[in-house]
């Protein structure tokens, strides 16, 4: 059996259920990789401080917040930054905020939203429940949010949600021109976007050089687009069984669903 360092899992859709907690026997895996010297690292679409279900985890050192745009050592404190300029957000801007959309805007660890569009905005944007629960959470309602977001230096990452497929692909496509973006089917109707020089894939080969792992002894778990950068780096890319078919057909295998354990799945199968 091959001598895995490093596993990087996503978060909503994979190591958390679907009653958005993370189930008892995935905290003993957690626990149980700790002692192996084993690095279990968050590799998600959210930024810091919707993550306080892990971040308060004594097992997890370190993580991959805002779809790889930022690798933060909890020990040190310290962050490794690739986010989009304030010249590169603002061209982004111009282009969501053209049609009806639903945009989150993840910038120094925090979340961001139109104060003005929360409310109702799950059934407006068909919102996927986790979603809003996020942002009902941890976000900060801002009722100047468009002056805040052509403000902001570094911004992250951005999710943004449409009420139709039309107006999700015209801004895809225009996005798609822009330098130095990468853009990322998330769920229906939505779009994760970010700086092309981050993506989940790269901030793990860059955990991995900074942690001396060779890519190949690294494990990644995941269930949606925005997981297949790093399912393909990886030295095992595995997909839940719930992943939409697209990083299945990617992934290297599928294991159980996110309702069933998958750090569990994965130290009684690849590490056992």
């Amino acid at each position: 059996m091959k001598n895995y360092k490093l596993i990087a899992c996503d978060l909503d859709g994979t190591l958390v259920g679907s009653d958005l907690n993370i189930c008892e026997k995935n905290q003993k895996a957690l626990t149980e990789f700790a002692k192996m010297g084993v690095h279990f690292v968050p590799c998600t679409g959210r930024t810091l401080s919707e993550m306080e279900n892990v971040v308060n985890n004594d097992d997890i050192r370190y993580y991959i917040y805002s779809n790889g745009a930022a690798i933060w050592d909890k020990r040190t404190d310290e962050k490794v930054l690739m986010c989009l300029s304030k010249e590169e957000s603002n061209r982004i801007l111009d282009i969501v905020l053209s049609v009806d959309s639903y945009t989150v805007i993840h910038h120094d660890g925090k979340t961001y939203i139109d104060e003005a569009i929360v409310e109702g905005g799950k059934e407006k944007y068909n919102l996927s429940y986790n979603v809003d629960e996020l942002v009902k959470t941890y976000a900060n309602r801002i009722a100047d949010f468009r002056g805040l977001s052509y403000s902001m230096d570094n911004i992250e990452s951005m999710s943004v949600f449409f009420m139709n497929e039309e107006d999700n692909e015209k801004c895809a496509e225009a996005l798609s021109r822009l330098e130095n973006v990468l853009v990322v089917k998330g769920w229906d109707c939505n779009i994760e976007i970010f700086s092309s020089a981050a993506s989940k894939g790269k901030a793990l080969e860059k955990i991995a050089e900074m942690l001396g792992i060779d890519i190949s002894e690294t494990i990644t778990i995941g269930d949606s687009d925005n997981d297949r950068s790093m399912t393909l780096v990886s030295g095992l890319g595995l997909a839940a069984s719930n992943a939409v078919e697209s990083l299945k057909n990617v992934a290297d295998e599928i294991i159980c669903s996110n309702d069933e354990g998958v750090a569990d799945y994965v130290l009684r199968h690849y590490f056992g």
